[in-house]
């Protein structure tokens, strides 16, 4: 289908308008919700709606979503988010996650973990495959991020795991003057649990929709996927809200 016929507004709340005729939208979405990278690859109702600017219903959404397996075996019920962490302006906070994917692992090239870490303000994600949970192998993971981000962070939440509370770690993390915060709860690091929801269900989707257990190869796609979809709590992406700042939220 010709992209070119969704065309792109400048204010940020409605990806698209002008987008032709609703069985064009239709046919649309149905090409793009299977699609790893597209902002609407695996995507929710509400995001689906503010893509296309209103212009499907979200009866229409719920009946073409009600055809496809991987949206009906893994739709999302969101929780409400308690203990907000304030973030001023971005790299103040990252938040830092091992999400435990063994059980896939023979499927993957032996890869075990995802370190998840997010920007608590802009909630753009950075995601690194691991084959161990070695303190050496975390930190050489977070080095990486480190320099995607290009910047670090003045904190960071993170739990009370060895992977991450070892001499390593914070001797890295003194040296360059970077803050620990161990949450006393599960919902005062609310934004990466909800970030590691997410990748999962998109991971989910994905292998029901290409009936195969192997994802790593398109990681980085799926990390895109969330990225540079319309973000809920910020109205716009995280992608958008990394490279245009504070004036993109």
């Amino acid at each position: 289908m010709d992209e070119s016929r969704f065309r792109k507004v400048e204010n940020g709340q409605s990806p698209y308008e002008n987008v032709g005729a609703i069985n064009d939208i239709e046919e649309h979405l149905k090409e793009n919700y299977k699609k790893p990278g597209h902002p609407i690859a695996f995507a929710g109702i509400n995001n689906i709606y503010k893509y296309y600017g209103g212009k499907l219903s979200v009866n229409k959404i719920k009946q073409i979503l009600s055809g496809i397996e991987s949206y009906t075996l893994h739709r999302e019920f969101h929780k409400s988010v308690r203990n907000h962490s304030f973030s001023n302006f971005k790299r103040y906070q990252f938040q830092m996650d091992l999400v435990d994917i063994q059980h896939l692992s023979a499927h993957n090239d032996n890869v075990k973990y995802l370190l998840n870490v997010i920007d608590t303000f802009t909630r753009y994600a950075f995601v690194r495959p691991l084959k161990d949970k070695s303190a050496s192998t975390v930190l050489k993971a977070f080095k990486s991020i480190l320099n995607d981000a290009g910047e670090k962070p003045y904190m960071i939440v993170m739990d009370k795991g060895t992977e991450f509370k070892n001499r390593q770690f914070d001797n890295f993390c003194a040296e360059n003057n970077i803050k620990l915060i161990n949450p006393q709860t599960q919902t005062h690091a609310a934004y990466i649990e909800r970030f590691n929801r997410t990748l999962q269900q998109l991971i989910y989707k994905f292998m029901t929709e290409n009936e195969t257990n192997r994802f790593i190869d398109n990681l980085e796609t799926l990390v895109n996927t969330y990225n540079n979809r319309l973000h809920r709590m910020i109205q716009t992406s995280p992608f958008k809200a990394e490279t245009d700042g504070d004036s993109a939220l």
